[in-house]
């Protein structure tokens, strides 16, 4: 469930790339990442996934940062 959840993130990406601006890409990259997130937790029934998805999320925005330069 969870490789077909990742294989689904990937393929939502590359369909979608050839259309965005590297800030684009890095913005989709990000909410793509929490969203995946959110259904692995929601499906592992894990009570501490919110603190995990936080810290995935700053660290999406920081490679926005860093990688864009937006």
């Amino acid at each position: 469930m969870i490789k077909g959840a990742l294989m689904s993130h990937m393929k939502f990406l590359q369909d979608r790339k050839h259309y965005l601006t590297p800030a684009g890409k890095a913005y989709l990259h990000a909410a793509a990442t929490i969203l995946f997130l959110v259904a692995v937790g929601w499906s592992l029934e894990m009570f501490s996934w919110i603190p995990m998805i936080l810290f995935f999320a700053l660290i999406s925005i920081a490679e926005i940062f860093y990688w864009y330069d937006v």
